[in-house]
């Protein structure tokens, strides 16, 4: 850019025409600072929302765990009590056919 500023002078740039190219320089390099701010603001608003879903996430993951615990705990008990109860029922079969 100021390569080119430079040619245009040479080749008779009025001084309206150069201020008017530092103006157009100088808000582009404001522009640039700007969107540079919101970037940084956004990237920090990213992180912020990736430490909250990492959060939910082992959150999620440790209720799980503990559900599949007690759904499996569940499972062996209710399958201990169905053998008590086929248990009983052959024991009293037994005494029923031993008495019969």
């Amino acid at each position: 850019m100021r390569t080119r500023q430079s040619q245009e002078l040479n080749a008779g740039t009025t001084a309206a025409e150069l201020r008017f190219a530092l103006l157009c320089d100088a808000a582009l390099h404001n522009e640039r600072r700007e969107i540079e701010r919101q970037i940084l603001r956004l990237e920090a608003l990213r992180d912020k929302q990736q430490a909250v879903y990492r959060q939910a996430r082992r959150e999620r993951e440790t209720f799980e765990s503990l559900r599949n615990r007690q759904l499996a705990e569940y499972h062996r008990s209710r399958a201990r009590r169905e053998q008590r109860q086929l248990d009983d029922l052959f024991l009293l079969r037994q005494a029923y056919l031993r008495h019969g």
